[in-house]
């Protein structure tokens, strides 16, 4: 990827790899999450823990294609609190030309409506019955539930020593016929086959 900056009207080109880019990426989402909604976020609860989540919501979304084409990605979330409220930031983003819309399910989410399943940690159902639901539908599962990837969820978020790291679960993207970029996979700190 090339990054172009410019520089007291000098442009400047430099190469820059994925994990730089990632990481550009999110940057740039934490701060327009922090300055254009700074006063919401606060009174909301929202930390920057779930600001850092969120930020990798979005980017898993550039590096997941599905079997069939997609009009929207429609994320719904199942569970309440600052994370789900966080995840309402990314309503109206795009990801190339697909544009994002964030719903929230209550009791039981509407499966042929989404492409992407938050599962808050909050959340206090059948954590299992729910996968079974979304298996093989085209549907990517995203969660920071403890041991999400080894219960059957796609793409697990947890914190290791203050930072966030993810893990996916490989066997189970395949079985929903979720596809995902092996530049993703080099950056989990671990892929279950």
């Amino acid at each position: 990827m090339v990054l172009r900056l410019d520089v007291n009207d000098r442009k400047v080109m430099r190469t820059v790899g994925l994990r730089e880019a990632l990481l550009l990426g999110i940057a740039f989402i934490l701060l327009h999450l922090c300055v254009f909604n700074s006063p919401v976020m606060a009174e909301e609860g929202i930390t920057k823990e779930h600001l850092i989540k969120t930020a990798f919501v979005y980017n898993f979304l550039k590096f997941v294609s599905w079997g069939s084409p997609v009009k929207s990605l429609t994320t719904c979330v199942e569970g309440k609190g600052s994370m789900a409220k966080a995840l309402k930031s990314l309503e109206g983003k795009s990801v190339g030309d697909i544009s994002i819309e964030v719903r929230w399910c209550k009791g039981v989410c509407r499966l042929e409506r989404c492409r992407v399943i938050f599962v808050t940690s909050s959340w206090a159902g059948d954590l299992r019955k729910l996968l079974s639901r979304c298996e093989s539908k085209g549907i990517l599962t995203i969660s920071d539930k403890d041991r999400f990837v080894d219960e059957g969820g796609i793409i697990g978020l947890k914190k290791e020593g203050g930072r966030i790291r993810f893990e996916i679960n490989l066997k189970a993207a395949k079985d929903a016929h979720v596809f995902i970029s092996s530049k993703l996979l080099k950056l989990a700190r671990r892929v279950v086959r």
